[in-house]
């Protein structure tokens, strides 16, 4: 149940976020940025009825025609009882049967929170509202690297030569033209590009000057996955650590993941020895570099994965010793089914929130929206897999399915579709399959990330995890609900 619900025509959606982040500082608010690619109309017809008062957002956009939206859902919370406190933005026509209600101007305004006419909305929510509610939820992050900012939760376009739709080159040359919000390369891959490295290097050098914020993988997943390790005896020219470093140096990158063990063995303490060790000699090898570097934990190896403890144990001494911008882990060691890792993610969470609040979680492999829902409102801040590669969505419900399947989504779901550039894309048949499906899917990932951002900063964790089918309610109540959960 939110405190607030805020409505606006789409074109005042730049004033409605401005108004939404403001006012969560004192209440919850539920606005339809927070809508999860469901039915929009389904969504106001939820909230209204569980809100305590309603906040229609009026410019001269909401005229004529435009203007019925918004008077159908201020009608519909009058049929509610609830309280409607319009607020006024722009010289727009007050919907007929609506002039006599208790507005409050503020002309021209974007986003000062000492603004007048914001200080009376502000006071008189309060009077109908009393003293603020919501509980504070987890300070909004970001991770900063020189002139880059990362907003998070995020999702990381991730690159790979294994099992995917895509050459990495391709990918590279894809994503640079779109410039999402983030995206991961594997030093293994740029290793053995064997061929248009030239086109390689353009696509990398434009993303890297974008906005996109650029992860460098060590590269051991896909060499473990083509089991093309260095062996003296076997495979001289395998991959090994010399090689991660050589091209750590050559590629420009943000974040870079160490040259981490995927298989250790020995009791945590021996584990946690050995990852700051492998840590500290790739920093001193590239310390006449401008690397950031960051770790990757990996759990002992068994099955069933070890207990919740001993992974907050192993990442909490981790982070203590190196003081990271980043630890990344696999979502695969995390335990066995979605319950179990989203409970384990939260004891992460707050075991480096012990050491370092500011310290960034990032899951290794987590490409499932659905997980990703979970995670986040467990605590993870960053999410990096192929899925984007190897699916297509379903935009409305997060349903992934075969990449062939793109052809029973692509026009029921173009409306879905945020980003103009994406959906000319997808419209043109002469752009080949591939090309159109994933241009679909860069802009449902990119979608689903906002959605999380917008829902975790307003504290409704609850309304994230209800988009997950069945268990919704269920985890939130093992995340939240109970003590000691």
């Amino acid at each position: 149940m939110a405190d607030i619900c805020v409505l606006y025509l789409s074109d005042d959606e730049r004033v409605a976020n401005e108004l939404v982040a403001l006012l969560r500082s004192r209440w919850s608010v539920w606005y339809a940025g927070d809508i999860p690619h469901g039915s929009w109309e389904q969504a106001v017809r939820s909230e209204i009825p569980r809100c305590q008062a309603v906040v229609p957002v009026l410019s001269e956009k909401a005229a004529g025609p435009r203007s019925s939206v918004l008077k159908d859902e201020m009608r519909f919370a009058f049929e509610q009882e609830k309280p409607v406190l319009p607020l006024i933005v722009g010289r727009g026509e007050i919907p007929f049967g609506f002039g006599d209600l208790n507005r409050t101007e503020a002309l021209n305004w974007v986003g000062e929170p000492s603004h007048p006419g914001i200080v009376a909305l502000i006071s008189k929510l309060s009077a109908t509202l009393g003293m603020p509610t919501k509980d504070a939820p987890r300070n909004p992050r970001n991770l900063r690297v020189g002139n880059k900012t990362l907003e998070l939760p995020a999702f990381v376009f991730s690159l790979s030569s294994f099992e995917t739709r895509l050459r990495p080159d391709d990918g590279l040359v894809l994503l640079s033209g779109f410039e999402p919000t983030a995206a991961l390369v594997s030093a293994y891959d740029v290793y053995r590009l064997d061929k248009n490295r030239a086109r390689f290097a353009r696509a990398y050098r434009d993303l890297s000057r974008s906005r996109t914020f650029l992860f460098l993988d060590s590269g051991n997943y896909e060499a473990s996955r083509q089991r093309d390790y260095y062996d003296r005896r076997r495979n001289r020219d395998g991959w090994k650590r010399e090689h991660f470093r050589e091209i750590a140096r050559k590629i420009p990158a943000d974040i870079t993941f160490h040259f981490d063990r995927v298989d250790p063995r020995g009791e945590p303490a021996t584990i946690v020895r050995q990852i700051v060790r492998d840590y500290r000699a790739d920093a001193r090898a590239l310390e006449d570099s401008s690397v950031n570097l960051c770790p990757i934990v990996h759990l002992p190896a068994g099955d069933p994965p070890p207990r919740r403890e001993v992974a907050a144990r192993i990442v909490a001494e981790v982070a203590a010793e190196l003081r990271p911008r980043v630890l990344a882990i696999p979502e695969r060691e995390l335990g066995e089914g979605i319950i179990q890792r989203a409970r384990t993610v939260q004891l992460l969470r707050q075991a480096i929130d012990d050491i370092d609040p500011l310290c960034v979680l990032h899951l290794l492999g987590t490409g499932n929206p659905l997980s990703m829902a979970a995670f986040a409102a467990a605590g993870a801040d960053l999410f990096d897999g192929l899925e984007w590669c190897r699916t297509v969505a379903d935009y409305p419900n997060a349903r992934l399915y075969h990449f062939q399947h793109f052809d029973a989504f692509r026009d029921a779901c173009l409306s879905n579709m945020r980003d103009p550039r994406m959906r000319s894309l997808v419209e043109d048949d002469s752009v080949p399959y591939t090309t159109r499906a994933l241009a679909y899917n860069l802009d449902f990932f990119e979608d689903w990330a906002r959605s999380m951002r917008s829902l975790i900063r307003g504290g409704n964790q609850k309304t994230l995890l209800g988009s997950i089918p069945n268990i919704g309610a269920s985890l939130y109540d093992e995340l939240f609900g109970r003590e000691g959960a």
